[in-house]
């Protein structure tokens, strides 16, 4: 079991952190919650987190075709959500002595990461 005054006593960086050593741990939701003084359905919710970003690390090599692809599809997912219509394309293929492969490389029209107003989607509704 992982230790309760480790927890109580602010040892681990972040909730997330407690959360994830006790899974590691096996406890189940409900012992969780009561050892961290939450609500099951705020343990339910880290636990959600926890996993979203275990799937992202699972990905293909971005400099793959396949890749790059999952990476295009990402970054134009993202925007749309928030209202932004952004341009992105992949780019290379060929093979290079670096990398002794083919790499493909994904570009944007992002500035600094963020997009420009002028991608911001129109609502016609208005």
């Amino acid at each position: 079991m992982p230790d309760h005054n480790a927890i109580a006593c602010g040892h681990y960086p972040s909730r997330r952190a407690a959360v994830r050593a006790m899974l590691d741990e096996g406890m189940q939701t409900e012992a969780i919650a009561s050892a961290l003084g939450i609500a099951p359905g705020h343990v339910t919710r880290i636990i959600g987190q926890i996993n979203a970003r275990e799937r992202d690390r699972q990905t293909v090599d971005l400099f793959s075709c396949e890749g790059a692809r999952q990476l295009k599809h990402r970054l134009e997912s993202y925007w749309r959500e928030r209202g932004y219509q952004i341009t992105v394309e992949i780019t290379g293929g060929q093979f290079t002595d670096d990398t002794r492969g083919a790499r493909f490389d994904v570009r944007s029209d992002l500035v600094n990461g963020l997009p420009l107003e002028s991608a911001r989607i129109k609502n016609e509704a208005a």
